[in-house]
């Protein structure tokens, strides 16, 4: 989710209990009384901020509110912070290093454990239920500082802003055109996503854009972007290596003990191997100038259809400025074929097994319960960001509590249904919630699709860790300069899965004993 242009938006006259406030709109430092939100707009858009905002007031016209929503929140914070120079009282960004705060900026950050503790607000408590008992299980780990420091140790420094799923898109107007409307399927396994692609390629379909024919691929991607393709690539390692392995990997550990092959996991090179298939060159799968593009282009080219699939977020079409609005479908990814011999099913077994676990079926003929409870757990994961982007309070606020106050309604209906209808349909990481019926009504066929996975049976999993070893020893999930997608698609001497996992494994070995002294 790139930045796409600054945007900034000050609530008009600064009113505070009737009194104005003349220094609301200038100064460098916190105002009391008047709550500052610096807010990172991206491809959901600039608007959610000063919505919530102005819905928060309702109930609190007394405090007067400044919203700056632009590009450049993200990279201006960490300065800010570590400089105790912010007069920021609530920042909503993404890829904020929480533990480095805590360790190396003397307590940057204020603990939000009192706002887990509480009840959403708006006016008043409501709901049986703590924001910390609303919030998806696995993403509150992210939310805490993960080293042993005190005072740190134990404490929620973040609260998660968004929770939607990124997975495999396809131009649903694309595909009916090529294969008829409604006559295609969407894919259930990997085997069943290439053999896909095959039949795309050999069709040699065009399409017509303002008079102008184009080639029509099977995917798209932008070389600014290629971690996209981890949306859809990761879930295939978490479906066969099991969700719990996965997470505990991010973290380079086995069984609670950090070993230096965890994130060498058969399903790591399984689900890279397939991805291998898509990217190579020689298969004819993906658009060939996917690299030489950034990720605006190849999403207005994904509109105009000429390319049926793309791996991408919930933003793709509030990011995208084209006069072409084709349906769009966000679907699960699918089931690693590799999983399916694991379990001794054959891909069509395995597809049945999905289909039966998609329409909440009883286990097809020749699956035993066993195995398709292994398949349905697979069917649940779901990649999100929901770990990266946050909300937190600086400890150099002047107005901790109003701040505190404004994320409790950030949690309650109100604030869901606002963040929700501002961009597009995107919403905090609560399982509780419905959203309004009215702004279902209004969303577009991508949104509804967006929505059926948000709320289905679905187990999310991410990227990153709060352990040590990553903002302590600087571990990342890959050493390597070049990104791995990169690596399989170059158009000369690109590496194979296999390589690019034993040059990764040579890096890590070599480095482990430092990783580990860094740690400890």
């Amino acid at each position: 989710m790139k930045g796409k242009r600054f945007f900034s938006v000050l609530m008009g006259a600064c009113l505070a209990g009737g009194m104005l406030f003349a220094s609301a709109c200038g100064g460098n430092k916190g105002k009391v009384g008047v709550l500052r939100i610096d807010a990172f707009e991206g491809g959901g858009g600039g608007t959610y901020a000063q919505a919530l905002a102005d819905a928060y007031r309702k109930y609190n016209p007394e405090v007067a509110v400044e919203v700056n929503c632009n590009p450049l929140v993200p990279e201006e914070a960490p300065t800010a912070l570590e400089s105790k120079s912010s007069p920021t009282d609530v920042y909503m960004l993404n890829g904020l290093n929480i533990g480095s705060l805590c360790e190396n900026a003397d307590g940057a950050l204020e603990p939000l454990n009192d706002v887990y503790e509480s009840k959403p607000k708006t006016d008043k408590e409501q709901g049986a239920k703590t924001i910390e008992e609303l919030i998806s299980a696995p993403i509150l780990p992210s939310m805490k500082y993960g080293g042993d420091r005190e005072p740190y140790a134990g404490n929620y420094y973040a609260l998660p802003v968004g929770s939607n799923p990124h997975s495999l898109i396809i131009n649903k107007t694309c595909m009916d055109s090529l294969f008829g409307a409604d006559q295609w399927e969407v894919p259930r396994t990997s085997a069943e996503l290439i053999a896909l692609c095959d039949e795309i390629k050999n069709k040699n379909a065009k399409v017509n854009v303002a008079g102008t024919e184009y080639d029509v691929y099977s995917f798209i991607y932008a070389g600014n972007a290629l971690e996209y393709w981890r949306y859809m690539w990761y879930p295939w390692v978490a479906q066969y290596d099991g969700s719990d392995v996965y997470t505990e990997a991010l973290s380079c550990k086995i069984d609670g003990e950090y070993n230096k092959d965890a994130p060498f996991s058969a399903g790591k090179e399984e689900a890279l191997s397939e991805l291998e298939t898509i990217l190579k060159r020689a298969n004819g799968y993906c658009h060939p100038d996917s690299m030489s593009n950034k990720h605006t282009t190849v999403q207005k080219y994904f509109m105009q259809g000429r390319a049926a699939m793309m791996v991408s977020g919930d933003w793709i079409e509030t990011e995208t400025d084209t006069e072409y609005h084709p349906d769009l479908m966000m679907v699960r990814s699918p089931i690693l074929s590799a999983l399916g011999k694991k379990l001794g099913l054959t891909d069509a077994k395995l597809s049945a097994a999905v289909k039966a676990v998609d329409e909440n079926a009883a286990a097809p003929e020749g699956v035993s319960e066993e195995i398709f409870s292994k398949v349905r757990e697979a069917r649940k994961i779901v990649f999100t960001l929901a770990n990266t982007q946050i909300a937190v309070v600086p400890s150099t606020s002047v107005n901790k509590e109003i701040a505190k106050d404004f994320l409790r309604f950030l949690y309650s209906k109100e604030g869901f249904d606002v963040y929700a209808k501002e961009t597009g349909g995107a919403r905090l990481p609560v399982n509780d919630y419905q959203l309004d019926a009215s702004l279902v009504a209004s969303m577009s066929t991508f949104g509804k699709s967006i929505k059926e996975i948000a709320e289905g049976d679905t187990e999310y999993i991410f990227t990153g860790s709060s352990d040590p070893i990553r903002y302590r020893a600087g571990m990342s999930e890959f050493l390597r300069s070049e990104k791995p997608e990169l690596s399989l698609a170059k158009k000369s001497n690109p590496l194979t899965a296999k390589e690019i996992l034993e040059k990764e494994k040579e890096l890590v070995y070599s480095n482990w004993n430092t990783y580990m002294s860094m740690v400890s």
